[in-house]
């Protein structure tokens, strides 16, 4: 029965996964065509400041709703979910306060220890591209909880539409890096408002719901989302854009912008099926519930024997392929990168497999198992880093040293999470 119902669950999961993908199919096939457009208008310079850029502001996100928008999909009637949807809104207009004040206050300082300073000017595009991350991540959780995941889909396409157009139309006017900067902060945020008025009705149906009881309540019961998963997402954010802030500081912009190309490049299938996945398992496995465990196991084994089949082409083509390739696309001048995403590329199919499963912490609020993972992860990428600085590794050197600690990190990732399911 079990095998049974993790099937059809399962075609549930890649149902919901295929809507989600178009989406982000057409986005990042819209994207991917205008990128040997923008490689000839940017310089890897420039590159290397935006990877700084996006490092800071996906470091930063997690903290904006204090990871509570993630159980918006959890409690059993809307009424509750949409209390958390106030408290995490609340949650990012404060915070985006606080962040204002502090990099008025010590932006300088930051970025120049970074080798980054220029992009202490653009504090204010760090805050708005902070935002508009956290309210499409708020929005999403509601996408994910009413299982209505074509207005996700359709922001995905806008989202790039923007990103791309803003990129190349700055670019082209020469206003260099800030056309790149303004383009990411339209990408992250430019889906929100159409977003909110596909959700708008469900919104205004559960306005008479709020209360400072029901906030006060959520905020206690789902305590462990600031204590245990706030400081885990942070360690598994910070660990995952620590090659980038080590290249800023060690190697310099160029061989940031070479490497911020491949991270991109690399990320694509995960971005493109393994984040859609994620979101698709997770509604599935809220919907089932944690009691009822042999069918949860039942699709987590279904969903990994799928995702290990999709990402063996990719993982291949750039592994044997990505410094052409790249020299062909993107321009003569961006071959490094082209090197480094075949090394990277070794990594791309146990985290391709694994990351969309991280979603059982949550359906049993586990979140100090996934703190002590994100911990050992950290200290890993620590130890890393410290033997290259120390060493005085080269780039080649660095990159695929990373690239195999992390992979064993991952495979690590999904034995604890069978372990948790069983």
């Amino acid at each position: 029965m079990s095998r049974f119902t993790g099937s059809a669950s399962s075609h549930a999961v890649f149902k919901n996964m295929g809507i989600l993908a178009s989406g982000s199919a057409v986005g990042k096939m819209l994207s991917l065509g205008t990128y040997p457009v923008i490689t000839r208008l940017y310089t890897p310079q420039d590159f290397g400041v935006l990877s700084v850029f996006t490092s800071v502001i996906a470091i930063i996100v997690p903290f904006a709703t204090l990871r509570y928008s993630v159980t918006i999909p959890l409690p059993k009637n809307d009424g509750l979910a949409f209390n958390l949807v106030v408290l995490s809104a609340g949650l990012v207009l404060g915070i985006s306060i606080l962040l204002g004040l502090f990099f008025i206050t010590a932006g300088d300082a930051i970025f120049g220890f970074l080798n980054m300073a220029e992009i202490a000017d653009y504090w204010w595009l760090l805050i708005l591209g902070v935002g508009g991350a956290a309210f499409y991540e708020l929005f999403s959780n509601w996408a994910t909880r009413k299982k209505n995941f074509a207005p996700v889909a359709k922001t995905t396409v806008w989202q790039s539409f923007l990103a791309s157009s803003s990129k190349i139309g700055l670019g082209w006017l020469g206003v260099k890096p800030w056309g790149l900067l303004i383009g990411t902060v339209l990408g992250h945020g430019g889906g929100v408002i159409s977003l909110l008025k596909s959700f708008l009705q469900d919104f205004r149906v559960n306005l008479h719901s709020i209360s400072a009881s029901k906030i006060a309540l959520l905020t206690r019961y789902y305590k462990d989302l600031p204590l245990y998963r706030l400081p885990s997402q942070f360690l598994l954010v910070f660990s995952t854009k620590i090659p980038v802030l080590y290249f800023a500081f060690q190697y310099g912009s160029e061989p940031t912008g070479q490497l911020g190309l491949a991270l991109v490049m690399v990320a694509i299938p995960m971005n493109l099926i393994g984040t859609n996945t994620g979101k698709a398992y997770y509604a599935e496995i809220a919907r089932i519930g944690p009691n009822r465990k042999s069918e949860i196991l039942a699709l987590t084994k279904s969903i990994t024997k799928k995702l290990s089949l999709l990402s063996l082409a990719p993982t291949l083509v750039l592994v044997l392929f990505a410094p052409l390739l790249f020299q062909l696309v993107f321009g003569s001048e961006w071959e490094q990168a082209g090197v480094f995403t075949s090394i990277l590329a070794f990594y791309l199919f146990v985290q391709f497999v694994t990351s969309p499963l991280v979603n059982v912490f949550n359906v049993y609020n586990q979140q100090r198992k996934f703190l002590e993972i994100n911990a050992v992860r950290i200290m890993l990428m620590g130890v890393v880093f410290t033997i290259s600085y120390f060493m005085n590794l080269n780039v080649y050197e660095t990159i695929t040293l990373y690239t195999v600690i992390i992979s064993l990190h991952y495979i690590f990732t999904g034995y604890q999470i069978f372990k948790i399911i069983r």
